[in-house]
């Protein structure tokens, strides 16, 4: 499968177990959304919607997700922005930055989540 360039929300509450491509499912009753890499390697990519991580913009027609989505964690790494339904690529990030970005973003976030349970 290619690269999808763009991406169309379904707001639900329950995520299908399984992901069409480029469709972006969004439940914001559980504060999360799913869909496939859209770079076509077919992993389920996860978006928890947190001030402290992602945020959500819908203006009626579509949607955007702030910041980027960079998935370093899977062979694919493909980076990109969500904006207005289109999927804006960016290059992937070197070595240095995924470890600058981890202990900065997401995984300091989780591990201090963690922590209260």
């Amino acid at each position: 499968m290619s690269r999808i360039q763009n991406l169309k929300p379904i707001f639900s509450d329950k995520i299908p177990e399984e992901l069409a491509p480029g469709i972006l499912y969004i439940s914001m009753n559980h504060r999360v959304a799913k869909h496939l890499c859209p770079c076509g390697c077919g992993e389920v990519i996860t978006i928890i919607f947190d001030p402290e991580l992602w945020k959500l913009k819908f203006d009626g027609e579509t949607v955007s997700i702030f910041p980027s989505i960079g998935n370093y964690n899977i062979p694919c790494q493909s980076h990109y922005f969500i904006t207005d339904n289109q999927i804006n690529w960016c290059q992937a990030y070197t070595d240095d930055e995924d470890k600058r970005h981890r202990k900065h973003s997401w995984f300091r976030h989780f591990r201090k989540k963690r922590k209260k349970h």
